[in-house]
């Protein structure tokens, strides 16, 4: 075989490496700064980045992995969730782990909650408006109130964890929520997700949780 064939083989065979080198991969992680520069986290490059659309007087989250029957984006301890200013929502998106009609949503979202005006009323909310308190956690250097809340109807079922600060005069939100339906609600009923599935779902939610902190 000519030289030249072998080199031109070589020259396009080292174009498509540098392709697949280049092409980003699940793992990789993103960076998220908030429009007025208060926060930050990384984040896995496969979590889709959730869009609002106006509708009427408020609006809808244009991604499908971003909408469910219980809000996935919007779920919150608030009563009130017009109230709740979703900065930011990130999706695990619809792949060979939750490709299931048992697997509506499952999301990492950070928000202002505008009625939370004083530290007391941001991090030890009424007990009505939530399941269960827990431990705090520190995320990014800085101490947050946890709790977990959910609710289920119509065969489907959210369930959240919840952390709480108020840093700069604000109280923020950070919300991990995972959406579901009953598999017994089909016909044939669909298969559930595995422990392996959910580890790596809560596994890059979680990375984003972990990473956030403040700017100022």
């Amino acid at each position: 075989m000519s030289r030249f064939v072998i080199a031109g083989w070589l020259a396009i065979a080292g174009v498509v490496f540098a392709q697949k080198a280049a092409s980003p991969t699940a793992s990789a992680l993103k960076v998220y700064t908030s429009p007025d520069a208060a926060f930050r986290f990384t984040y896995p490059g496969l979590l889709i980045h959730c869009e609002k659309r106006p509708q009427g007087a408020g609006y809808v989250w244009v991604q499908k992995e971003c909408a469910a029957y219980f809000p996935a984006c919007d779920e919150t301890l608030s009563l009130e969730l017009s109230k709740k200013k979703a900065t930011v929502c990130l999706a695990y998106p619809r792949n060979q782990h939750t490709n299931s009609d048992t697997f509506e949503a499952a999301t990492f979202s950070v928000a202002q909650i505008e009625e939370a005006r004083d530290r007391s009323s941001c991090t030890l909310p009424k007990l009505d408006q939530i399941d269960r308190k827990k431990p705090g956690a520190k995320i990014g250097g800085v101490e947050f109130s946890a709790f977990e809340t959910g609710e289920g109807g119509m065969n489907q079922g959210v369930t959240a964890e919840i952390y709480r600060t108020f840093h700069a005069d604000k109280c923020y939100e950070l919300t991990i929520a995972v959406v579901t339906a009953n598999a017994g609600a089909f016909d044939p009923p669909p298969r559930e997700l595995t422990k392996a599935d959910w580890d790596e779902v809560n596994h890059r939610l979680d990375q984003a949780r972990d990473s956030f902190h403040f700017l100022k």
